[in-house]
């Protein structure tokens, strides 16, 4: 058997070949009857003697394509001239094409067609075309296959490239690799396709599979066109993009993303205003990263779960024929209570859940990379998606060391800003970790600069001033200090309402939380409510008169210079006191 039968694809009707050498084990002919590059198979008749089964040009055009768009332009001009001029003169006739068949619409006068046509209709036409023209595989031989498959696949890169050339993204000046790269882990991005891929193709729900009543997996439930986009589009996507990504920008010293990452660094005077630019950084992998870390979901659950372990301790002191004040119903104790063990039981099975799920992403992500295979999953993996996800998880990784080196220059640890963020690219770092040869050139500077963090650890902050309009600034420093909290929080602000509450549910379940306030009906009933679902909060009236406001976290004292609530709406500061949490509660209470 010849090796090809690509050269028995006839360009025009005036030179045609008769042949029974294709692989369907037909009689006839592959040609391009119009010049319009696409290529029919007219089929003969072939009973001993050839006879024309179509003798009109209407008849042969009722015949199947089998190549058309890219392709059939390929078959034409392969003989001719190089790969390049083929992409170049392909490109140039399909825009051509498209612009003269929009120039009279009503509307081409607000229309910029050449980009319409590039950065939207060019390439999901191009794969359309190239998936028609696959019907001529039936005719040809494996390798003639397979070097369609390079043109094609090379020519969407080509346009692909042309579209980043004619119409770069948009993104600000000084964050065009960042975005670029990040764009890769944010919703829509390959990366984020493929963990989401996976969670679906091997039932792995954010949640676990005891909150829906269905009794069917995630991909059993897809139908129609949602089948077809898992089974079909998101693994090419992902392909595609796994293979254009640049990673040089990340892997190579000189590849650009760190530079412009620190020259960012440079550009924030503030500790502060530094800390929300790595978070920044760090918020686009925050799905994909809680594939592979779920902590910040497992802490949640724990918070219930000691919420759930609190109502219940509540509940066992009321009798069981007691009845609600307000509707005269009855509370059914034994029923609240049999209710928090059942949701403790649904909190623990998440837990758990969730070390699986994580366990089995690792084992998917390493199986990827070629190793993990020690271990056998508990069904057949598509190899190439997840050496997709092994690619995508070793970047993030990577990432995160870089990212690490980086920013330990500027006095600040990776692993304290994602403990502040709850997203973990990277759960454990070795001293090696911070060593990439550029901003840290060694152990023993990478050890300097980690005894210096913890020699001038950042206490709690003693000054604060909020300018006005600074709301979010104010609340999220505020939260910061909630959460920080080890013992116990109390408060000391004659004006508070239902945001305080919300403001308390960020505190460890161990942290007491007590809140001096004037009298009011208003937000008793809050709190009343807010103890049967949460661990407590004491609410104790003044007894006296109190102008200022005082936040006690553990035992530091701030002076507030607004109420919490209304912090950041104007000009307003915070200070560290240098007295004791009872100087304050003793004035207040006596």
């Amino acid at each position: 058997m010849t090796d090809t039968l690509l050269n028995k694809i006839s360009k025009s009707s005036n030179n045609t070949i008769i042949t029974d050498a294709w692989l369907t084990g037909q009689t006839g002919e592959i040609v391009d009857i119009k010049g319009d590059y696409v290529f029919r198979f007219i089929d003969f008749i072939d009973n001993g003697e050839l006879r024309h089964k179509h003798t009109t040009e209407e008849s042969k055009l009722t015949c199947p394509i089998v190549a058309t768009g890219l392709v059939g332009f390929w078959l034409h001009r392969k003989d001719d001239i190089g790969i390049k001029d083929i992409f170049e003169a392909y490109f140039k006739f399909r825009l051509e094409q498209y612009v003269s068949a929009h120039k009279y619409d009503d509307d081409a006068w607000e229309r910029d067609l050449q980009k319409e046509f590039i950065c939207h209709h060019h390439i999901p036409s191009e794969k359309n075309l190239i998936k028609e023209s696959k019907a001529l595989f039936a005719y040809i031989t494996e390798s003639d296959q397979k070097k369609l498959i390079s043109v094609s696949s090379n020519y969407l890169k080509f346009a692909r490239a042309k579209r980043k050339e004619l119409y770069p993204p948009n993104h600000p000046a000084n964050r065009i690799i960042e975005d670029a790269f990040l764009d890769a882990y944010r919703m829509g991005g390959p990366a984020y396709e493929c963990m989401e891929w996976m969670r679906i193709e091997y039932d792995m729900p954010n949640m676990g599979p005891h909150w829906h009543k269905s009794g069917k997996t995630r991909k059993e439930l897809l139908t129609g066109k949602w089948k077809n986009h898992h089974d079909s589009f998101i693994p090419e996507y992902v392909t595609e993009e796994y293979e254009d990504f640049d990673d040089g920008v990340l892997m190579y010293t000189d590849g650009g993303l760190m530079d412009e990452i620190n020259e960012n660094l440079k550009n924030y005077s503030t500790y502060d205003d530094r800390v929300r630019y790595i978070i920044s950084l760090l918020q686009p992998f925050k799905e994909f990263a809680a594939a592979f870390n779920s902590k910040e979901q497992t802490d949640e659950r724990k918070r219930a779960i000691e919420r759930c372990r609190n109502e219940m301790k509540s509940w066992e002191n009321v009798a069981d024929d007691a009845v609600d004040e307000l509707t005269g119903e009855p509370l059914e104790a034994s029923k609240q209570i049999e209710a928090c063990k059942s949701f403790i039981d649904k909190y623990e099975q998440d837990i758990k859940y969730w070390k699986t799920v994580e366990d089995d992403f690792f084992w998917l992500a390493q199986h990827g990379l070629g190793a993990g295979k020690y271990r056998t999953f508990r069904c057949e993996v598509n190899d190439k998606m997840c050496k997709c996800l092994g690619r995508w998880w070793s970047l993030m990784i990577t990432f995160s060391r870089r990212l690490a080196a980086v920013i330990l220059t500027y006095g600040i640890k990776l692993m304290d800003i994602q403990e502040q963020c709850g997203i973990y690219l990277n759960w454990h770092f070795m001293i090696t970790d911070y060593v990439d040869h550029k901003f840290i050139t060694s152990i023993d500077h990478a050890k300097k600069l980690l005894t210096d963090i913890e020699n001038n650890k950042r206490k709690e902050i003693g000054e604060k001033l909020f300018k006005s309009n600074e709301e979010f600034d104010a609340w999220n420093y505020t939260c910061g200090l909630i959460r920080n909290a080890q013992k116990r929080i109390v408060l000391v602000d004659g004006y508070i309402d239902e945001r305080i509450l919300s403001l308390l549910t960020k505190r460890e379940a161990n942290v007491t939380a007590t809140i001096y306030s004037r009298y009011n009906e208003t937000i008793k009933t809050d709190i009343e409510k807010y103890n049967k679902q949460y661990s407590p909060i004491e609410y104790i009236q003044f007894s006296k008169a109190v102008h200022d406001r005082f936040l006690i976290i553990d035992d530091v004292v701030y002076h507030m210079g607004a109420s919490v609530k209304d912090m950041g709406k104007s000009l307003c500061a915070v200070t560290k006191m240098n007295i004791t949490p009872q100087e304050i509660i003793d004035n207040v209470t006596k």
